[in-house]
């Protein structure tokens, strides 16, 4: 019995290391990603929060943990992506959004997902969030689809100018 019972002991230690591992790796891992990785219970209360997101947030880890977004921020901040989060945590279906928020320097453009984590029973637990800025690819693409307008627009230009002066020389061919 006392074999069995320091085996068990050691055995739960061992399982309470491997635990702290695992969570001091996920932790490092996820606050070294680029945007906001943030988990909410039932109650829409933030559980966790990276530090990518403490630092956009300007907010401390204790400012955040066990309070709603809508309690700590501006109604115009969260308002874009609220619903959606909801719309994840009613329907049980990962939900996306991208929303634009004006800044000191113009607007800046948001993408967010929202991923339902259930339990057995299928049932919504919690709600992961992610989110990222992406003012600069959306200014990347736009300038993409202006040089595609122009290039068309030069092509549509260069075409009208060719025909004129080459429908001599093809009647002449076609004669």
């Amino acid at each position: 019995s006392a074999l069995l019972g320091g085996s068990l002991v050691g055995f739960l230690a061992m399982l309470e290391f491997e635990l702290r591992t695992v969570r001091k790796r996920f932790r490092a891992a996820i606050d070294h990603f680029p945007g906001t990785f943030a988990i909410y219970d039932t109650d829409r209360r933030l559980r966790f929060v990276n530090a990518t997101g403490l630092a956009r947030a300007r907010r401390r880890e204790d400012e955040l943990l066990g309070r709603r977004e809508e309690d700590v921020f501006r109604p115009d901040v969260v308002a874009a992506y609220l619903p959606v989060r909801e719309r994840a945590f009613e329907t049980g279906e990962t939900q996306r959004v991208e929303w634009r928020r004006p800044g000191p320097s113009g607007d800046r453009t948001f993408i967010a997902t929202f991923v339902p984590l259930k339990d057995d029973r299928g049932h919504t637990r919690q709600v992961l969030g992610i989110a990222e800025e992406i003012t600069e690819r959306k200014r990347v693409e736009e300038a993409l689809r202006e040089a595609d307008r122009r290039k068309d627009e030069f092509l549509a230009v260069l075409s009208h100018e060719l025909r004129n002066p080459l429908a001599p020389v093809r009647n002449a061919l076609w004669l």
